[in-house]
């Protein structure tokens, strides 16, 4: 069971990026010029490494990710112990809090016209900000064990 872990997920996340590549043909032409400029003989194996430097095949794949959602259930976290103190609000221990990877990957102060696919916002974010909110693969201690394996 634990083997098919994650695969409809990558797979759903590469549905999402080839539907809005098809239906966006600046953005599928932007893709295939770095593909070509990186990857002059297509029979070339390239390896992994080279790959995931290419910069706009990498917004490619995040964008897929944003709006692919990933699982979407919330997964609650709870401080056993201390109250936790954000901003004016104080949480009490024991209270579970969470929130869906659906909720901020649409959050307009950080992804402004949230619903369009847009490689280039990452592309143009050079000191890496939005990936604090990218949380397709959930963040901390409890993140996706495959997502090394999904990346590649």
């Amino acid at each position: 069971m634990h083997l098919l872990k994650g695969t409809h997920t990558a797979a759903w996340a590469l549905s999402v990026a080839t539907f809005y590549l098809l239906s966006q043909p600046t953005t599928l032409r932007a893709l295939k010029a770095e593909l070509s400029a990186a990857i002059p003989k297509p029979t070339d194996i390239i390896p992994l490494a080279t790959l995931e430097k290419l910069p706009y095949l990498t917004g490619v794949i995040k964008e897929g990710l944003r709006l692919g959602y990933g699982e979407s259930s919330r997964i609650p976290r709870i401080s056993p112990d201390a109250p936790l103190q954000l901003n004016n609000w104080v949480i009490p221990a024991g209270t579970p809090v969470s929130m869906t990877s659906t909720f901020m990957h649409h959050d307009e102060t950080v992804f402004p016209d949230s619903y369009a696919f847009k490689p280039e916002r990452w592309v143009n974010d050079p000191t890496g900000h939005l990936d604090r909110y990218m949380v397709a693969f959930t963040k901390g201690s409890r993140n996706c064990l495959g997502m090394p394996l999904a990346w590649a």
